[in-house]
């Protein structure tokens, strides 16, 4: 991976299928934890991007979330794509959606993460996933690496799982086909079904490399770089939004017949 600076700034939009701008300066600093190429990561997000993800809501202290000597909270992440990277220690623009963009073995733009990904990310971040699977420990990097193997199974990044890995069972029981194997095609689909949920989202990382030719003619690139996993517990689901919209125009439309009338 090249090292490199890079300008702290960001806008996240897409939030539950309603764009949702925010001020300039929301952004996240990458950092290895558990492994050095894969496994959980500590994202540092900066306080406008903290603001906007519910202050890292439903995260929980000293398992999944962090704060570090300066004071900094750091909270608990996955890759979702093999061949995209990432330089700890740099940040990175981040737009928050519910899909991998660009980039990946199996991502096309704009490629939804599977209800079986989600389900276990939002145990994780709940400091919930020893509870449901024993076999799980956190701040432990073997079992972060064991996720991780999950997710990118899950996601179609790779086609090969370990049969000792420790949340084959834990799906089986959950998706409802205990006892059955993981070759079954049927159960395969069903948890490999997108999520239409509004809870775990996709930080999709970006970068913007600066070049100067020999003339002094300025190119900006965007670089994709990875995407990662957050658990926003506050975010209402897109039927509700719809609703309390609708119920707003209500208002303002009974409004402006009262004042017609008085």
């Amino acid at each position: 991976m090249k090292f490199r600076s890079l300008i702290w700034s960001a806008a996240i939009v897409g939030i539950v299928g309603v764009n949702h701008a925010l001020a300039t300066g929301a952004s996240v600093i990458m950092q290895t934890y558990a492994s050095g190429s894969s496994g959980e990561y500590r994202s540092d997000a900066n306080s406008t991007l903290l603001t906007s993800i519910d202050n890292l809501a439903g995260y929980v202290n000293g398992e999944t979330k962090f704060k570090d000597s300066s004071g900094q909270w750091w909270f608990g992440t996955f890759c979702l794509e093999k061949n995209e990277y990432f330089t700890p220690g740099d940040s990175y623009i981040v737009n928050l959606s519910e899909s991998a963009n660009k980039g990946g073995i199996n991502t096309q733009n704009g490629d939804p993460i599977s209800v079986a990904t989600a389900y276990l990310y939002k145990e994780f971040a709940d400091g919930d996933l020893h509870h449901v699977d024993s076999a799980f420990s956190y701040n432990s990097s073997s079992s972060a690496q064991q996720l991780q193997d999950m997710i990118w199974w899950l996601e179609g990044e790779t086609t090969t799982l370990s049969s000792t890995n420790i949340f084959r069972g834990l799906l089986l029981t959950e998706f409802g086909m205990t006892g059955a194997s993981f070759s079954n095609p049927n159960w395969v689909a069903t948890i490999e079904a997108n999520y239409t949920g509004s809870n775990v989202k996709v930080m999709n990382l970006t970068s913007v490399v600066k070049t100067v030719d020999k003339y002094g003619n300025i190119t900006y690139t965007t670089v994709y770089n990875q995407d990662e996993l957050v658990y926003v517990p506050g975010v209402p689901d897109e039927g509700c939004t719809v609703a309390l919209l609708g119920l707003g125009l209500l208002g303002l439309t009974m409004i402006r017949r009262r004042l017609r009338h008085a």
